[in-house]
């Protein structure tokens, strides 16, 4: 089970994601209309001419980190649509804001990008900072083989790349475009040339490249100017409490001493805030570290963020538990916490290390509980390259969100406080509390190792649309992987190795849950060198399941598949032999 902390240390206002405008159109059926229209679209749309102009993520500026920076989730200078608002993460459906589906092209379903309609414009302030934009394109599939489009992509007004006519039986394409030098990059929709009814049109994973960026807004602030050491011994709380208090006031990036570790001890519920938008904190290889004799028994955050466009690379908090007093059943302490009205957070190369609850914690604690809506919730964070590491409890506590990619990182060696569940990442809103859950959670290319309980765990009633992608996991005493649906869950490659006496029904195990037909797909998976008797996958919940793809080799039993509710299964082998 997911924590449930005693309070919100802090409350702030709350600002909606989307404020677009929907217009009452004139129906228009356009040359060809079908008679009918899968659902989530509509055969009454509007013709180019009449389009809704959406400012829902004007206004937050979009903040560059050098290297690659995802527009998914960024905002936008100005923007158009052809037929109700732009919609993010969402297909454009209909009329209304956040009425679209999934991005769905071709059978392929992501979970990042922009859902249009023709004619539309979507452009972006990148400040000739970056040298290339990759998206992938297509016609969404709620329209099936009916929408044609184009889809332009403009530097500075000049057009960089045309895709020619783009149609639903299409499928996904992909675009590279050198935008070098460009201050502006507009992402257009046009029609084919027949009109724009059903032109519903999508970018995918839109991803600007190779950006460099330098800090332009003045000297860094750093720990020494308030009179920190940051020599491993000496107490630096009060210089580092200062420190932040500046960094929230002034638009100045935050610098500290390379490889320095900076000492500090408790003196409120939440040690350091950022709050500030567009604040940016050079880690450099830093680490933030709590003074031996400080007690665990309280509630503590180390680092909470609570803001837009925030960006925090290469810096280290180390709740120290090892070298504390013992924890006690009523600590809740976190080495980072990422609350309510975070938008578009950056955590890079970060690592929380020894915390005696939980080393990251997504939540939103801005809002009384039960939230009464979704708006507030942490949207559009990043964890690239993270490490957290031998927390009490989850390395990874994801409970109340929108929109969270996990890029690379190890979620290691939880363990240690109350009856767990000690998961390397826990997907869990709190039950009668966190009644919006988490929507769009992509975990890619991480690894989650040598946990008391699951690599990963997805449980409780309101997860939907979970991504498991590359996924290395090994020595867990639970599982690598065990799910409880209650929404969509897909799961496209994992690796798991040296399974001893887990305590989940197998390596890889679906359990009921109070919402059973959901779709879960599992592709790719390889799992060998087990000693347990247990299966490699197990299932037993009510929903679409289907298996694509296990191979197991030096297992212990040879009951691969331990299925009990009907199971689409393909291409399963043992030890090179194909058993179904």
């Amino acid at each position: 089970m997911t924590s449930r902390p005693v309070s919100a240390p802090i409350t702030s206002s709350r600002a909606a994601l989307f404020l677009g405008i929907a217009l009452l159109l004139t129906a228009c059926a356009g040359r060809g209309a079908p008679t009918s229209v899968p659902a989530g679209s509509t055969d009454t749309e509007v013709t180019e001419g009449h389009v809704t102009t959406d400012h829902g993520l004007s206004g937050q500026g979009l903040v560059l980190v050098s290297g690659d920076n995802a527009l998914t989730g960024a905002s936008w200078v100005t923007a158009t649509n052809g037929y109700g608002p732009v919609e993010l993460n969402r297909s454009n459906g209909g009329p209304a804001a956040r009425d679209g589906g999934p991005l769905t092209v071709g059978g392929v379903t992501s979970t990042r990008g922009y859902g249009v309609h023709a004619g539309s414009s979507l452009s972006f302030a990148t400040g000739s900072q970056c040298r290339r934009l990759s998206t992938q394109i297509g016609v969404d599939d709620e329209v099936g083989p009916r929408g044609t489009v184009r889809f332009v992509v403009r530097g500075d007004g000049v057009t960089l790349h045309d895709s020619g006519v783009v149609r639903g039986s299409d499928g996904l394409r992909t675009v590279a475009v050198d935008i070098s030098g460009r201050n502006t990059v507009q992402l257009a929709v046009t029609d084919g040339g027949d009109g724009a009814s059903h032109d519903h049109a999508d970018w995918i994973q839109p991803t600007l490249h190779g950006c460099e960026v330098a800090d332009s807004s003045g000297p860094a602030l750093t720990p020494e100017q308030f009179g920190a050491r940051g020599d491993g011994t000496t107490d630096d709380t009060a210089a580092l409490s200062a420190l932040f208090r500046a960094m929230n006031t002034q638009a100045q990036p935050v610098s500290f001493g390379a490889s320095r570790t900076y000492r500090f001890h408790r003196t409120a519920p939440t040690q350091f805030t950022i709050t500030r938008t567009g604040a940016i904190i050079h880690g450099n290889g830093a680490v933030l570290k709590v003074i031996d004799s400080e007690s665990v028994s309280n509630q503590w955050y180390g680092i909470r963020i609570a803001g837009a466009n925030i960006t925090v690379q290469d810096l280290s908090v180390d709740f120290n538990r090892t070298r504390r007093p013992g924890t006690t059943s009523s600590s809740a302490q976190t080495a980072w916490f990422v609350d309510g009205g975070s938008r578009n957070v950056v955590l890079r190369r970060v690592r929380a290390l020894n915390s005696p609850l939980d080393g990251i914690y997504i939540r939103d604690l801005v809002s009384s509980l039960p939230s009464a809506s979704a708006t507030t919730l942490p949207t559009g964070i990043r964890l690239e390259g993270v490490q957290s590491l031998n927390s009490g409890r989850n390395n990874l506590s994801i409970v109340s969100a929108r929109d969270v990619t996990v890029s690379g990182g190890r979620f290691n060696g939880a363990r240690g406080y109350g009856d767990g569940p000690w998961a390397g990442i826990d997907i869990e809103p709190n039950r009668g509390s966190d009644v919006h859950g988490n929507r769009n959670i992509v975990i890619d290319g991480a690894e989650t190792s040598d946990n008391l309980g699951s690599g990963i765990d997805v449980a409780q009633l309101d997860n939907e649309g979970i991504i498991i992608r590359n996924h290395s996991s090994h020595r867990n005493s639970g599982a690598a992987l065990f799910l409880s649906p209650s929404g969509t869950i897909t799961v496209d490659g994992l690796r798991a190795t040296t399974y001893g006496g887990i305590t989940k029904a197998g390596v890889v195990a679906i359990v009921p849950s109070e919402r059973p037909g959901a779709t879960v797909s599992l592709a790719n998976l390889e799992i060998s060198d087990t000693t347990n008797t247990k299966p490699s996958f197990f299932q037993n919940y009510a929903g679409k399941v289907t298996l694509n793809g296990l191979r197991a080799s030096n297992v212990a039993t040879k009951t691969v598949l331990g299925t009990y509710q009907p199971t689409t299964v393909s291409n399963v082998y043992l030890n090179g032999v194909k058993i179904r």
